[in-house]
């Protein structure tokens, strides 16, 4: 749930920056406050010359929130206490489907004349679908296997892992490569390109993804049908295996 937090301060500054830009586009003056979140942004967001990874991008801040805040009514409720094997796929395939159709029904203003497969937004979601996939179908038999955790709520299952986790899974990536691409990207835009910027790169690819994973780690550990029978190797070995395998995503994008 800290991704939240990361996403609300994100979208935030987008939208501060968009005020104050238009703000200082209707009078003559240009405040440092104009000048230092016009250039936060600049560096956080893809430039205008890429506008479709851009647009692409505020899209997956706003939908973060909602996601997260869906997420959160249910985890704090305590709803799935209530839930059966249909319940689970009820949440989670619709949370999925404003990240899925986007592409195909609510193409983005600068994608519109572009055919779908060269949408951004198109290749990002097969993109993560596919990064998605692989992670639930196969890694998952890690934790399995070693770490012995069990999914023991009731569920519709593809290789012994519940399917409403592939989709929720595809929302929780698409919300932690936008706001890894920012991250990154501000140290791009920002330094120049020596051996002190890529080690500070590598280093924010390494700490974001371990203190994403960590956090992930920690707050399932409230769900009570989510066990590991070794908590300190899931919150040690299981988050070096999850930064590992994200980290290998980091690199693609």
């Amino acid at each position: 749930m800290v991704l939240i937090l990361i996403s609300i301060c994100l979208l935030l500054v987008v939208l501060s920056s968009t005020i104050l830009t238009k703000r200082s586009d209707s009078i003559d003056s240009s405040s440092m406050t104009t000048v230092s979140s016009s250039s936060v942004l600049a560096s956080c967001l893809p430039p205008t010359s890429n506008i479709n990874k851009r647009e692409h991008e505020i899209y997956s801040l706003f939908y973060t929130v909602i996601w997260i805040a869906v997420f959160m009514v249910v985890i704090v409720t305590q709803m799935y206490e209530q839930f059966d094997a249909y319940s689970y796929l009820y949440l989670c395939v619709p949370l999925a489907l404003p990240f899925l159709l986007q592409p195909i029904l609510y193409p983005l203003p600068s994608e519109r004349c572009l055919p779908l497969y060269l949408r951004y937004s198109f290749k990002a979601n097969v993109w993560i679908a596919i990064f998605s996939f692989i992670g639930n179908y196969w890694y998952t038999h890690y934790f399995y296997s070693v770490l012995k955790a069990r999914y023991t709520f009731p569920a519709h299952r593809l290789n012994d892992v519940p399917i409403a986790l592939y989709f929720a899974t595809h929302f929780y990536f698409m919300t932690y490569h936008t706001l890894s691409n920012m991250i990154l990207r501000y140290i791009e835009t920002r330094y120049l390109p020596d051996i002190s910027r890529t080690i500070f790169f590598w280093t924010a690819v390494v700490a974001f993804t371990y203190f994403t994973a960590f956090m992930e780690t920690l707050t399932i550990s409230s769900f009570p049908y989510y066990s590991f029978e070794d908590r300190y190797m899931a919150y040690t070995l299981g988050t070096i295996v999850v930064v590992a395998y994200i980290s290998c995503s980091d690199a693609l994008d």
